[in-house]
């Protein structure tokens, strides 16, 4: 967060580039970003990890982590995190050196 920032700017802006970066398609997306701009950034999150893993959308260990942030963040409750992690997260293709 900048110094210019407020949190709940901060949260608004960091809502919308997870949702943006997300692989949903561009209409459930558009819903999810009108609910932040109301402020609805938890509600937002939940969705968009509901919508990850009902129409199994794959997800990067990179995104996960930002979307696992953000969902710790807003302290937003229940099992949802879990199952886009279960479901839809990629393998990790990277060596261990």
């Amino acid at each position: 967060m900048t110094g210019e920032e407020t949190p709940r700017s901060w949260l608004r802006t960091r809502s919308a580039d997870v949702i943006n970066d997300s692989p949903i398609p561009a209409e459930p997306k558009a819903e999810l970003l009108e609910d932040v701009e109301a402020g609805e950034y938890a509600i937002a999150v939940e969705f968009l990890c509901s919508q990850l893993y009902e129409h199994d959308h794959k997800v990067t260990r990179r995104y996960f982590d930002a979307l696992a942030s953000l969902y710790e963040d807003l302290s937003v409750g229940g099992h949802h995190l879990a199952l886009v992690e279960q479901n839809c997260l990629l393998p990790d293709h990277t060596s261990a050196d």
